[in-house]
C-alpha cells in the first residue's frame, strides 16, 4: 500500500474513532425526529414531498430508508449514516487537496477535518448534512479533471448524477455548484470539449430538478425562514463555529432571547477563536493565490460563493446559516492546512501551528464533556414522565415536537396539544422552552399543578404535572 494510501486509511480510522465516540450523547432533537418520520414513508410519498414540507429534498431520505430498511429505526443507526458519509468525506478532501496543493498540506487539511467539532458535530446529525459535503466533494474531483483535461463523455454522465443528487439533497448545493462552475468556465480556452462536456452535465442535472422547481418557488414565495433575522450577523457567527464548533458558547434556553447579550458573556473565547482562524485562513488564500492562481480558484470560489449568493438572497428571502455553508467548510479547511503548512518566518510556525490544534482540540474537548452542551434534552422529559407512571401521558406543546418525544416515550402516551385528553388524573404538561406556554389554559380549566421541571439546554424543555383536583367529603349534618 502507498504512503498516501496509509495516509487515508490512517485518516478515515481518525475520523471514524472520533465521530463513534458519543454518539448517542445528545438526544434526538426535532430535525432528526423529522428524518425518521420522513425515511419511514414509502419511497412515492418521499419522492413527490407528500407528508412533509419540502424544506429539503427527498435524496437523503430516500438513502436513508434504503439503510434503516433493514435495520431498527433508532438514534444510532440514524446517526451511524452521517457518519458513514463523513468516513469518505476525507478521504474525498486528502485527495482534492493533493491535487490541488500538494500531500503535506492534504494530509494537514485532512487531520483538521478529523478533530473539527464543527465537522463532528454534523457527522453526529441524523440529517442530510455529510452527505451534502460528500456530493460537493465528487463534484469537486471532476471539475479538477476539466481542469486537467480529462473530463470524458462519461464523467460528464457521472457528474450530471452527482449534480442532481447535490440538488436533490440540499438547495445549498446549487450554490456550491455554481461556484465550481465559475471556476471550470476560464478552463474553455485550453479545454473546450472538456468544458462543453461540463456545461452538458450542468443542463441534464438542471432538468431532472425541474420536478421540484415548484417547491422552490413556493419556499421563496412563502418569506423563507423568518426566524432567521440576524442575516449580517450569520457570517461572523459562521467563522467562531468553523472553528470552535457548538461545546464552546453552546446554546441554553435563553441564548436567543437576547443574542448579543449571551455573545458578550463569551467575548474572549469568540474573540480568540475568530482572530486566530480568520488569520490562519487569510494568510492561507494568500499563499494559494501566491503558488498558483489556478488552483486557487477552486478553492476560493467554492469557499467565498455560496455564502455571498445566500447573503444577497437573504435580504429578500431569508436562508443564510452557518449549518448551511458546511459546502463551504472543506475549503476553509483547505485555506487552514495551507497556512500551516506554507512558509512562515521561523519562529512563527511553532507558535501559530500549536495555537490552531489546541484550540481545535479544546473545542474538540467541550464538544464531548461541556455539561451545558446538548440538544433540547427530549430524552431527559421522557424519563421525567416514566418516573411519575408507566402510563403517565404527555401532552407536547407546540405540535410539531411530539414526534421526537414520542420516540422516547412511545406514540400511545404522547399527544399534542391539540388531541383529546383522555380520562386520567395526572398528566405531564411538555413546552419547548421557546413556545408559548399552554399552562393558563390547563389551570383555568380547573387541573392543579403539582410539580415544575425545567431543562435548560438548547432550546430548553418546560414541564408541568398536572392533576384533577379531588372531590372534597360533603360535610356531615
Amino acid at each position: 500500500m502507498s504512503r498516501h494510501n496509509l495516509q487515508i486509511v490512517g485518516l478515515m480510522l481518525l475520523c471514524a474513532v472520533l465521530r463513534m465516540l458519543g454518539l448517542e450523547a445528545r438526544s434526538l432533537w426535532l430535525d432528526e425526529a423529522t428524518s425518521l418520520s420522513i425515511a419511514a414513508q414509502s419511497f412515492g410519498n418521499i419522492i413527490s414531498g407528500t407528508g412533509f414540507d419540502r424544506h429539503t429534498p427527498p435524496f437523503y431520505y430516500l438513502l436513508l430508508h434504503l439503510w434503516l430498511s433493514p435495520l431498527d429505526d433508532n438514534i444510532w443507526n440514524l446517526r451511524l449514516f452521517s457518519v458513514l458519509f463523513d468516513i469518505i468525506n476525507v478521504a474525498l478532501l486528502f485527495t482534492v487537496v493533493r491535487k490541488l496543493l500538494d500531500s503535506r498540506t492534504a494530509l494537514l487539511a485532512g487531520v483538521i477535518w478529523a478533530v473539527s467539532p464543527y465537522t463532528v458535530y454534523y457527522a453526529q446529525e441524523g440529517r442530510m448534512y455529510s452527505l451534502l459535503v460528500t456530493l460537493v466533494l465528487i463534484c469537486t474531483l471532476f471539475a479538477l479533471k476539466v481542469r486537467d483535461g480529462r473530463f470524458s463523455a462519461l464523467d460528464s454522465l457521472l457528474l450530471a448524477v452527482s449534480a442532481a443528487a447535490g440538488l436533490y439533497t440540499h438547495y445549498y448545493f446549487a450554490l456550491a455548484f455554481a461556484a465550481l462552475s465559475l471556476a471550470v468556465l476560464p478552463e474553455y480556452r485550453r479545454h473546450r470539449a472538456d468544458v462543453l462536456r461540463w456545461l452538458a452535465a450542468c443542463v441534464v442535472a438542471g432538468i431532472a430538478f425541474i420536478p421540484w422547481i415548484g417547491v422552490v418557488i413556493q419556499l421563496a414565495g412563502s418569506g423563507g425562514q423568518s426566524f432567521r433575522t440576524f442575516t449580517f450577523a450569520v457570517l461572523p457567527y459562521t467563522l467562531f463555529r468553523f472553528a470552535a464548533g457548538y461545546g464552546i458558547f453552546a446554546f441554553q434556553f435563553d441564548t436567543k432571547d437576547d443574542f448579543l447579550a449571551s455573545a458578550a458573556q463569551h467575548g474572549l473565547e469568540i474573540t480568540v477563536y475568530c482572530v486566530a482562524f480568520a488569520a490562519a485562513a487569510a494568510y492561507g488564500m494568500y499563499l494559494i493565490l501566491k503558488v498558483d492562481r489556478t488552483a486557487a480558484k477552486y478553492i476560493l470560489l467554492p469557499l467565498l460563493f455560496p455564502a455571498a449568493a445566500a447573503l444577497l438572497v437573504s435580504l429578500k428571502v431569508p436562508m443564510l446559516s452557518e449549518r448551511y455553508l458546511i459546502v463551504s467548510f472543506p475549503f476553509f479547511a483547505t485555506c487552514l492546512s495551507a497556512a500551516l503548512a506554507g512558509p512562515m518566518r521561523g519562529k512563527l510556525r511553532l507558535p501559530a501551528t500549536a495555537v490552531v490544534e489546541l484550540l481545535l482540540v479544546a473545542g474538540l474537548l467541550m464538544h464531548y464533556f461541556n455539561p451545558a452542551f446538548g440538544n433540547t434534552e427530549w430524552d431527559s422529559a421522557a424519563e421525567v414522565v416514566k418516573q411519575t407512571g408507566p402510563e403517565t401521558y404527555a401532552v407536547v406543546n407546540p405540535d410539531y415536537a411530539v414526534d421526537v418525544l414520542a420516540y422516547y416515550l412511545g406514540k400511545k402516551q404522547t399527544l399534542a396539544s391539540t388531541d383529546s385528553l383522555p380520562g386520567v388524573e395526572t398528566f405531564w404538561l411538555v413546552e419547548r422552552g421557546t413556545s408559548t406556554s399552554e399552562l393558563n389554559n390547563y389551570l383555568q380549566q380547573g387541573w392543579e399543578l403539582q410539580q415544575e421541571v425545567f431543562l435548560p439546554k438548547e432550546n430548553g424543555i418546560r414541564m408541568f404535572l398536572l392533576r384533577k383536583p379531588t372531590p372534597r367529603a360533603p360535610d356531615a349534618g
